[in-house]
């Protein structure tokens, strides 16, 4: 019996494989959509005592501001802590006395020196090329993110009902 001798097999098919090709495309966003149940676990109960003194809306957009915040001012601190000591290491492997005296090296008659110093040199260039690399990756990490606000925001305006419409999909 083959598998495609009805209408029915082959839409079902062509179902499965926008099924698939879905779950492709949404994999980069995959970490966004995860943050928002995520983060309404943790702001849940601020959002809910607010929203005993505010109305609902500007309490949920309060809610993701101090997300916001509580993300992003650390990260980026964290970030630029990185980067500036990546750039330090890499300055002062340059001008090491250590690596002027390892280009120096011999063991027997193998001259190893400039070897090492090629390939420190190698390193030191590829950690250059790579930060645009780096910079892609923060691109992607601000659009999670703002698909983890965005869902947030909406997730605390009505809860319920949204996880009534997600539930049967978990």
């Amino acid at each position: 019996m083959p598998f495609f001798d009805t209408k029915h097999d082959r839409a079902g098919f062509l179902v499965l494989l926008l099924g698939l090709a879905l779950v492709v495309a949404l994999f980069p966003y995959a970490s966004g959509l995860i943050g928002i149940p995520v983060l309404y676990t943790v702001f849940a109960p601020l959002h809910d005592w607010l929203s005993k003194h505010v109305p609902a809306r500007l309490a949920a957009s309060f809610v993701v501001l101090v997300a916001l915040f509580a993300i992003v001012i650390p990260g980026i601190s964290f970030a630029g802590l990185v980067l500036t000591e990546a750039q330090q290491i890499a300055s002062s492997m340059i001008r090491s006395p250590l690596l002027q005296r390892i280009s120096e090296l011999r063991v027997g008659e193998l001259d190893l020196g400039p070897r090492i110093a090629a390939l420190s040199e190698t390193l030191v260039s590829w950690l250059g090329s790579n930060a645009f690399g780096f910079l892609g990756t923060a691109a992607r990490l601000f659009l999670n993110l703002t698909i983890a606000l965005f869902g947030l925001f909406y997730l605390l305006l009505r809860p319920g009902e949204t996880w009534e419409a997600v539930g049967p999909y978990i």
